[in-house]
């Protein structure tokens, strides 16, 4: 049930040409910009039920098709939050994170990562790329390099 329960952020009402007008000064640099992104797909299950029934849901046959539906959203939600941050910073690169493994090992098999979290991270960057993220920048700083 959790598009009854959870609330999406109005991505739109917040102050995005304030703040980019507060960081102008900052921003206007020769370095790359670049956004994080601390809480990614499976970080973000973890926040809404803890880590041992994340782990769970990604593999659980009655949990699996509610988690492609959170992960959809969430995939529309970051990257309406991402397009923001190109058109309101210009930023270059973002910086998304997503805990899978631990020291010893990853948390779920290969099989599950490309079943539950890789097509949602392909459309990620499929979106920054198309966004010209990160490509158009580097090449101009390597140009300028020579």
């Amino acid at each position: 049930d959790w598009e009854k329960v959870l609330v999406f952020p109005d991505v739109d009402s917040w102050d995005w040409a304030g703040s980019a007008e507060m960081s102008r000064e900052y921003r206007n640099t020769d370095r790359l910009v670049e956004a994080w992104h601390f809480t990614g797909f499976f970080e973000r299950l973890i926040s809404f039920m803890d880590f041992e029934g994340a782990a769970v849901a990604v593999i659980d046959e009655d949990s699996i098709p509610y988690v492609h539906s959170l992960f959809r959203a969430l995939t529309d939600l970051y990257k309406k939050i991402i397009g923001k941050e190109k058109e309101y910073f210009d930023i270059d690169m973002i910086y998304f994170h997503d805990d899978w493994g631990g020291q010893r090992s990853p948390f779920f098999s290969l099989a599950t990562c490309r079943e539950m979290l890789v097509p949602y991270m392909r459309e990620i960057t499929d979106f920054c790329h198309a966004n010209d993220l990160v490509r158009r920048r580097i090449y101009e700083l390597s140009r300028s390099a020579e």
